[in-house]
């Protein structure tokens, strides 16, 4: 297996090896996705963990080929076009002749400055400040630091590191909202959203006009929930957050991504729209079943009651929402679905008599003004979050 070698810093103090590169990215399911409130990422390790020689026994400089790339440095970006002016590809050399101890797992290494690194990113200032754990303590071998990663995006990486590093050129105007989603996973865990601030407001214009927000439940919902989350995009956070509260039909699933911090809430609205409806049904319920129920227009009170009692058990029967009620976390019933069934709850017609004139005269008391009431309340506990609610440590 051959390894992969980006020069990102030609004086490079650090080397970044990405271990098994991600082969799969928020994978989607719609029947039964379930959450993973564990994102995958890489591990910091003590230093008496593991021996520090990450390259192997065979310290030896393997012979390298080098491989021009032609075509645009990020595979998912939509724009050939850089911030910068038109300049080669991002020089990337592959390891013909792996050293003895190397595995034959793939394995990309990326050569940077860990100045760029400790002023971009918390998380790097830690790892490279502290001897507690193999990164801050330089190889024995090559005098460099080594920092191991896991299950990340190659092309992602790479184009997050030419931005820490201020290679412009390399960097494309446009990214596909998959791509973004993968950086912003990056930004997440490395804490670097500052440092990369400039380039995401105009990949975030991009996409608003190429790949805008779905008003459906799907997975590119939830891309872009991470991105507006991890960016702190207060419009595109509330715009997501409501599709998500009126759409879902489960319990929403974070696909790996780091959004576990706003999930609950809006699990928690889902369940309270539909919640509070199904309630209102059954008090209206109540209402018509109680035997000292009182017509609101003053006459009929028993066929009034009875009638729109008879009705609406019977419409709740056929939207599935009678006995056994729904209840909690409401699998398969999402709040605009409730609200849709609720609405189209047919209401009876009828006629009372007017004993004095020994005439008829139709029943003015309606079942849908009452439900509609009820359907609307559902609409209304589903708003999207604000993305002000939530501290960010």
């Amino acid at each position: 297996m051959f390894n992969v070698i980006h020069r990102i810093d030609p004086n490079a103090d650090t080397v970044i090896i990405l271990k098994s590169p991600l082969t799969s990215f928020a994978v989607w399911s719609p029947a039964g996705v379930k959450r993973d409130a564990e994102t995958l990422e890489p591990v910091l390790e003590p230093v008496n963990a593991h021996p520090v020689d990450v390259w192997g026994t065979d310290v030896e400089e393997p012979s390298f080929e080098e491989a021009i790339i032609d075509g645009p440095a990020v595979g998912g970006a939509t724009d050939t076009e850089s911030f910068g002016q038109a300049a080669p590809i991002a020089e990337a050399i592959i390891e013909t002749n792996p050293s003895e101890g190397s595995t034959n797992e793939k394995e990309i290494y990326y050569y940077v400055s860990s100045r760029h690194l400790r002023l971009a990113s918390p998380k790097f200032e830690s790892m490279l400040s502290s001897e507690k754990w193999t990164e801050g303590v330089p190889d024995e071998n090559d005098g460099l630091y080594h920092i191991s990663a896991e299950d990340w995006d190659t092309e992602a990486l790479l184009l997050l590191l030419n931005v820490l590093h201020l290679r412009n050129r390399q960097v494309p105007r446009s990214v596909s909202l998959e791509m973004l989603a993968k950086i912003a996973v990056l930004i997440d865990y490395y804490e670097c959203a500052e440092a990369v601030e400039l380039c995401s407001e105009a990949w975030v214009k991009h996409l608003r006009a190429t790949s805008p927000i779905p008003s459906e439940f799907c997975r590119d919902l939830v891309l872009w929930m991470c991105i507006a989350w991890v960016l702190r995009l207060p419009h595109e956070f509330t715009q997501t957050t409501a599709v998500a509260i009126r759409r879902a039909d489960e319990e929403f699933p974070t696909l790996g991504l780091p959004i576990t911090g706003c999930v609950d809430r809006i699990d928690q609205a889902r369940m309270q729209a539909i919640g509070t409806v199904i309630s209102k049904l059954q008090d209206l319920l109540n209402e018509y079943r109680n035997p000292l129920y009182q017509c609101a227009k003053g006459s009929s009170s028993f066929e009034c009651g009875s009638i729109l009692y008879g009705a609406l058990t019977k419409g709740m029967e056929l939207a599935g929402l009678l006995e056994p009620y729904p209840v909690a976390p409401f699998p398969g019933l999402g709040v605009w679905e409730l609200y849709e069934k609720v609405k189209c709850l047919r209401s009876p017609s009828w006629c009372s008599m007017v004993e004095y004139y020994r005439s008829t005269s139709r029943h003015p008391c309606s079942l849908s003004d009452r439900v509609v009431e009820i359907a609307d309340t559902a609409i209304r506990f589903a708003d999207g979050l604000d993305l002000k609610d939530f501290k960010r440590t």
